[in-house]
């Protein structure tokens, strides 16, 4: 799971795992459903962007 730990402004981020994975997926707290999130892998890592609210919070599961 990654916060949003400032409740007065939303964040942009660049996320980069360092490690190779072949699924990520976010949780939909309105529609109880995991999505499938477009990635950008390379040899030894994965990056997305992430956007969070003020205060939010997204679960996230990979493969």
């Amino acid at each position: 799971m990654l916060i949003n730990k400032s409740y007065p402004i939303p964040v942009d981020s660049e996320i980069k795992i360092l490690k190779v994975i072949n699924n990520l997926e976010v949780f939909n707290l309105e529609t109880k459903a995991w999505k499938t999130l477009n990635i950008n892998t390379n040899f030894d890592s994965v990056i997305f962007t992430l956007e969070l609210e003020k205060g939010s919070g997204k679960l996230f599961r990979m493969e």
